[in-house]
């Protein structure tokens, strides 16, 4: 056994690398005779150090490389003991459920650490055993009390990896594996490497998260702002047609609404695979010209790894599907039916997909989204055309193909793909599972809402590397479904709105949303103006190792300028709501020296002076409710109140003072009655001796003011 011992931490492990040579499985050790295992290690400070695997094949022929782990230990000693264990868990896709849990309490959030949602946002449980494990990837969080240890993966593209941490019914450490899955030929005298695999001991979570996001953002490529995305999918869903696309367009126009994308989704295709337009839309090119016309890009969505098996690129090319080992094609469920996967280790494959793209683009498309990618890298036990890839790699190069297709101009958002892989390829990742406009299933009672918002906001870290995607907002009033999966209901009451609406500003990414716009109630309808235009923010979870299933306070900075807490009541019972201003709160934001404006969205309460130390407390919030509550240094004018974005003035173009006038610009992007409360700094006044003043406009357009100013 080899020790990691640094920071006061004993970490005892070995290796496992698992090949196949000439029809024979082993598990290798470093004496191996047909490959050669060399271990990598680098201590970056004092508290953080990382290793990886070089795996050479020594033999005369190529072996097939199932897996390597370079970190299989059953003990880690810190200075807490494993019972006292908190746990951060992330896993591979979109539908797992990332979450905290304490190692040796199997509450609800113990369950969602193991469990995953459906594609469509269902619970799915599975039964939890006398050892329990948690599957991670990309970054996975241990915390004691006077102790932390992160466990992250500091590069990507080459191999699945797997955190994977047992525990025992009592919460007693079992075992730590980390390691990439190969699954690949290796051929005489050739090398792989393992991904690199961190242990960081720095006891502070959030530094740790952060320094990893902004490590990885490195190879972030920023094409495009966040957009504000119209899609079709969450309420037309596959019946779609050109006539439905125009009568929304034309209802942003006429509104308006500051849509910067209209998306068509699933339906304006023959069948997937059969990348042309169905009879619904004669003529997509005009639909994709009407939809730029109206000043949005024109979007489209495909999955391209999948296919009907009755589709043309199928029967023109069953050459192209992936085979398992055993000779049946590999399968993936989708749309109510199994679906051929395409090898996408195959040149001719990439050939074809950079063909489609360019085509999607020639019809005016340029925003694309690509859904079920994942279809390909998670399978196993496969013949590729190219054996000698990681699914992986395979996958990546195809990603990297569609991107060249599409160029820069285009902006790409995946659904349902790998993550870390695909930095500085994608310019959106979808965070979450389907949404639906319901507070809980009511087929099953278990949560929806509150799981999707779950997903989305653990993931706020994924904003460093691209635009995070928490799927639709859906707030209609329909108690009754004739669409396939409920995709049209909308099930919630006025507060549950609200709160399902803050989901789009808390995630801290895109926004999107669906409607039939000419047949929604105008109130519900205009909530859109509490998220869109999309404003500079930047995301914290509050507490996130608090005990409580969801997440009570998400900090949201804007402009890098002043914080907004978005404080959630999830539970069935009214909640006070009280804030305590010291350096817990906002990041460190708060100082004892300072003065501070603080205000809620909802209730319009403000609280003109507050100091470190205050405890303010504001109204009972309803159940499923939310409040937001900004918090802003004094010394510049500020929107201390509005009815408009849920930022309290993100979308103001300027605001402040010269030559003793307050000036302010902004663009009222909706014909709805707008009223902004301005708060002057220390020191002035207006002309009517107040410090204060309420600004209106009833209908969209550029407004510039201008308001004289008196010394006190």
């Amino acid at each position: 056994m080899e020790q990691f011992s640094f920071c006061g931490a004993q970490i005892e492990y070995g290796l496992c690398v698992t090949y196949d040579c000439e029809g024979r499985a082993f598990s290798a050790d470093k004496t191996d005779k047909n490959i050669k295992i060399e271990r990598q290690t680098e201590q970056i400070a004092p508290y953080l150090i990382k290793t990886r695997l070089k795996i050479t094949n020594l033999s005369r022929g190529q072996i097939f490389l199932k897996e390597a782990i370079p970190v299989l230990s059953e003990k880690i000693v810190l200075k807490n003991p494993s019972y006292e264990w908190q746990m951060l868990i992330h896993g591979r896709h979109k539908n797992d459920l990332p979450s905290t849990c304490s190692a040796n309490l199997r509450d609800e959030r113990f369950r969602d650490a193991v469990n995953r949602l459906s594609e469509e946002g269902s619970l799915i449980t599975d039964k939890l055993g006398e050892n329990v494990t948690f599957y991670s990837d990309l970054l996975t969080i241990i915390k004691g009390e006077d102790s932390s240890a992160a466990f992250l993966v500091l590069s990507s593209g080459s191999q699945l990896t797997s955190c994977d941490i047992t525990v025992d019914k009592d919460g007693a450490f079992k075992e730590l594996s980390f390691g990439g899955e190969f699954n690949c030929f290796v051929k005489s005298g050739d090398t792989r490497y393992t991904q690199w695999f961190a242990i960081d001991l720095l006891n502070d979570w959030q530094k740790v998260t952060n320094d990893f996001a902004n490590e990885r953002a490195k190879e972030r490529l920023k094409r495009h702002s966040a957009p504000s995305v119209y899609c079709t999918w969450s309420y037309y869903g596959r019946e779609i047609t050109s006539e439905d696309v125009d009568i929304n367009v034309k209802k942003i126009k006429e509104n308006p609404l500051p849509f910067s994308c209209f998306q068509i989704d699933s339906g304006w295709e023959i069948c997937y695979g059969g990348w042309d337009a169905n009879e619904k839309f004669p003529d997509i090119e005009k639909t994709a010209q009407n939809i730029r016309s109206a000043g949005m890009m024109a979007g489209i969505w495909t999955c391209p790894f999948i296919a009907d098996k009755n589709s043309q690129v199928i029967s023109e090319h069953p050459e192209w599907i992936l085979y398992h080992n055993d000779g049946t094609p590999c399968e993936f469920y989708a749309g109510k039916k199994q679906n051929y996967v395409l090898d996408l280790s195959n040149p001719e494959v990439l050939v074809w997909l950079k063909e489609l793209y360019t085509k999607l683009v020639s019809w005016g498309f340029n925003y694309h989204k690509l859904d079920f990618t994942r279809s390909f890298p998670i399978q196993r036990d496969v013949k590729k055309f190219n054996p000698f890839m990681t699914n992986v790699e395979a996958y990546v190069e195809a990603m990297r193909a569609i991107r060249d297709a599409l160029g820069d101009d285009s902006y790409l958002e995946v659904c349902g793909g790998l993550y870390d892989p695909l930095i500085g390829i994608a310019d959106a990742q979808r965070t979450g599972s389907d949404v639906r406009s319901m507070w809980l299933d009511p087929s099953t009672e278990n949560p929806r809402i509150p799981m999707t918002i779950k997903q989305n906001v653990f993931r706020y870290f994924m904003n460093e590397w691209w635009d995070n995607d928490p799927d639709s907002l859906m707030v209609r009033r329909n108690e009754t479904s004739v669409k396939p999966v409920l995709l049209d209901l909308g099930l919630l009451n006025d507060e549950e709105a609200k709160i399902f609406t803050l989901n789009q500003y808390a995630g801290g990414g895109l926004v999107c949303s669906t409607e039939a716009l000419d047949n929604i109630d105008e109130d519900r309808m205009m909530l859109l103006r509490h998220v869109m235009p999309v404003v500079n923010t930047k995301v914290l979870p509050v507490n996130i190792f608090a005990t409580d299933r969801y997440l009570k306070c998400v900090d949201v900075t804007v402009n890098n300028k002043w914080h907004t807490l978005c404080v959630f009541n999830w539970s069935d019972e009214n909640m006070p709501v009280e804030v305590l201003l010291d350096e817990n709160i906002c990041n460190g934001f708060i100082k004892k020296d300072k003065s501070y404006c603080v205000s809620e969205f909802f209730s319009g309460r403000v609280i003109k002076n507050a100091a470190y130390g205050d405890c303010i407390n504001f109204a009972e919030l309803k159940p499923h409710s939310a409040a937001v509550i900004k918090i802003a240094e004094r010394g510049e004018p500020q929107i201390v109140c509005s009815n408009m974005h849920f930022s309290m003035g993100g979308e103001i173009e300027k605001l402040d003072i010269c030559n003793d006038t307050l000036n302010i610009e902004f663009e009222h992007r909706y014909n709805y009655p707008l009223k902004y409360t301005v708060l002057l700094p220390d020191g002035f006044l207006f002309e009517n001796v107040s410090d204060t003043i309420d600004i209106s406009a009833d209908t969209a357009g550029k407004i510039k003011l201008s308001y004289k100013l008196i010394k006190r």
